[in-house]
Order: structure tokens, then sequence, then C-alpha cells
């Protein structure tokens, strides 16, 4: 559950990666643009369990923490963010983040050809957004939007 106590929207990255601790049920439509209206890969739904672990204060590398994501039949996966706007994954991808005005959280990495561009922002304290564009040189070649929301415990009546 989104702890209240805390101001909304977050003010800083890490804030906000702190935001994104939880269960969340998650809605995603991939879009494909080859100009047909078969363009619509899939719709999909999804339960993803996120977490975020803080850096450890004698952290010499200047990490600022890791967002840890847990899928049902899927790998574990951690990308781990540093303070001068770098991440990294334990495949071995890097890339970088940076924080847009209005809490929007960019994330950014190349391979090869391809580069994914993922804006994750909130609308509330519950309900987070990301959406992905893919893009192969200068061609868009895939887009994803999700919409996901905080699984949260009814209090006890």
């Amino acid at each position: 559950m989104a702890d209240n106590s805390r101001p909304f929207p977050p003010v800083s990255a890490v804030e906000l990666m702190e935001l994104c601790g939880g269960n969340w049920l998650s809605l995603r439509s991939r879009y494909k643009p080859d100009q047909s209206e078969s363009s619509w890969e899939e719709s999909e739904r999804a339960e993803l369990h996120w977490q975020w672990l803080p850096a450890k204060t004698c952290d010499a590398e200047g990490q600022l923490g890791a967002l840890q994501l847990q899928t049902p039949n899927m790998p574990l996966r951690q990308l781990v963010f540093f303070g001068d706007g770098r991440f990294q994954a334990e495949t071995g991808i890097c890339g970088c983040w940076r924080l847009q005005p209005e809490a929007q959280l960019e994330i950014e990495h190349q391979v090869g050809a391809r580069k994914m561009q993922e804006t994750i922002w909130f609308q509330k304290p519950n309900l987070r957004l990301r959406s992905l564009l893919v893009w192969n040189a200068d061609i868009l070649e895939a887009s994803q939007f999700c919409s996901e929301i905080r699984r949260v415990s009814r209090p006890p009546s």
C-alpha cells in the first residue's frame, strides 16, 4: 500500500522509484505501426511485484538503489540506478535515466540500432502509467502503453 505520509506527486527520482514498490495489476496494450487494422499485437493483463531496494549507505559507486521486478513464470529482474543518471541491469544492459517535470521518469537504452524509451509516471499514488517506444534507427518499430493499479488491502472493519 502507498505511504500516505509522503507528498504526492514525488519530487525526486528516488521518491518516484520508492512509490513503484508494491503489487500491481497491469493492463498492457502493444502496437506495431504497420499502417493496417491488424497493427494491434495484443492486450494483456499481468500481476507485477515491484520492490525498491535503497542503496546501502557505505556504497562507494554512487548507487541510488535498485528497482526489482518479479512476475509469475519469469526470472527476477533488477535495474540498479546511479546518481549520475545511469542504470544497469544484471543482464548487462546499460542505459540512462532522467527525471522530467511533472515527476515523469524516463529510462532509455540501446542495443545495436534498436533504442528503447520508457516513461513512468503516476496519476495518483495507486495509479501508475507507463509507455514504451521501440525505435530501429529513426523508424518507430513498436510501442506499448500500460495502466497499472496498485493492489491494496482493505482496512479491517
